[in-house]
């Protein structure tokens, strides 16, 4: 919902500092709120990451009730090392 300090301050953040056709990597994605607000921002890409399934299959679903297209994956940031170059993580 937003309502939790951090995630307020981060989405105040991320509308602030995403700019269209930039890339994002979302760390501990939990609902997927800031991956969302990313790509409604204009974000190009947008991987939300996080160790816990359950809060992928709840991402991959806040996404897809809100009509935005997010890749959201189970995994750790380690996994995606190679994959260097987001604009903002």
């Amino acid at each position: 919902t937003g309502d939790h300090g951090t995630t307020r301050m981060c989405l105040a953040l991320l509308e602030d500092y995403v700019k269209p056709g930039q890339t994002l990597m979302d760390l501990g994605c939990g609902s997927g709120i800031l991956s969302i607000a990313a790509k409604m921002l204009g974000a190009e890409r947008v991987l939300g990451l996080d160790i816990e399934p359950v809060s992928v299959e709840v991402s991959k679903e806040n996404a897809a009730r809100n009509n935005v297209d997010c890749e959201f994956v189970t995994g750790d940031v380690l996994d995606f090392r190679p994959e260097l170059g987001w604009d903002i993580v």
